[in-house]
């Protein structure tokens, strides 16, 4: 899907997006109304939560994003 609607399925069940060519539990990205945009949550224990994922135009564009979480 695209990530419009991808966003608005994931807030309204209190989830995350992802692409789906990303693969399998690689991150998660919590869209959020604040200054900080996406909040991107790794699924490894040792990866690092950041503050304001910047999406390339390719992930803008794209339209395998999924509701995860």
């Amino acid at each position: 899907m695209k990530i419009q609607k991808a966003i608005l399925s994931a807030t309204s069940q209190g989830r995350g997006i992802a692409r789906k060519s990303w693969g399998t539990r690689s991150r998660i990205l919590l869209p959020t109304n604040t200054s900080a945009g996406f909040i991107r949550v790794p699924f490894k224990r040792e990866g690092t939560i950041l503050r304001e994922w910047r999406p390339q135009m390719k992930d803008i564009l794209a339209t395998d994003w999924i509701v995860l979480g």
